[in-house]
């Protein structure tokens, strides 16, 4: 079995125990890792039409991933919500 595949199903378990204990929430922020994200080229933005085994569980509960298309450049600042 792949890594990311292993990564993504401790992730779905992960969201399963969340979810049971609070309920059911309307987005999610992560970074670009790969059971998050598929990324057709190396430091391009992450694909937003092929999904992962978790970006498939997020669209399926409505769930949307909020997560920055790109990388951060080094050294820049990350958005601050207001």
């Amino acid at each position: 079995m792949p890594r990311t595949q292993i990564y993504g199903q401790a992730r779905l378990r992960g969201f399963r125990d969340v979810v049971s204990k609070h309920g059911l929430f309307c987005s999610l922020y992560t970074d670009r890792g790969s059971h998050y994200f598929e990324t057709p080229e190396a430091g391009g933005p992450v694909s937003r039409t092929s999904l992962t085994q978790v970006g498939r569980a997020l669209k399926q509960l409505d769930i949307v991933n909020t997560s920055p298309p790109t990388p951060r450049k080094p050294g820049g600042a990350r958005s601050v919500c207001s």
